[in-house]
């Protein structure tokens, strides 16, 4: 593994845990566009906090994690498509990608929720669990 573990926001979470998902349970679809990774990044279920960011995030997102080297844009189509380079860039197998997305998704969520809202514009629109419902 990695000597130095990067530290993400819960955005880039967010955006990492999302393409890892969606490669898994949707790869007829994957690398994903920004619009595709902004509707599973903003989806309300199986995310804990919901939370509701736009394109612009989500691009900033991309870009600290393309500098992280966890993720790489494809180019090739009409339109940018990003995938995730979570098991090269951590130096972790496939499994261990597995349970860190449902961490990146599920669990970690509410601990960071807090500390997103301070440091985000998108926070203020964080979704309560009880207005979702």
């Amino acid at each position: 593994m990695a000597d130095s573990l990067p530290s993400l926001s819960l955005l880039e979470s967010r955006v990492l845990g999302t393409l890892v998902e969606k490669q898994r349970t949707v790869p007829d679809t994957y690398p994903l566009s920004v619009n595709a990774l902004l509707s599973g990044c903003n989806q309300k279920t199986s995310r804990n906090p919901v939370i509701e960011t736009s394109e612009g995030e989500i691009l900033q997102a991309i870009d600290v994690l393309k500098e992280l080297g966890l993720v790489r844009e494809i180019s090739g189509s009409r339109v940018s498509r990003f995938e995730h380079q979570l098991e090269k860039g951590l130096g972790v197998p496939s499994q261990a990608s597995a349970l860190l997305t449902v961490l990146m998704l599920l669990l970690l969520g509410a601990s960071r929720a807090a500390a997103w809202s301070s440091s985000t514009s998108a926070a203020r629109r964080v979704i309560s669990a009880g207005a979702a419902a």
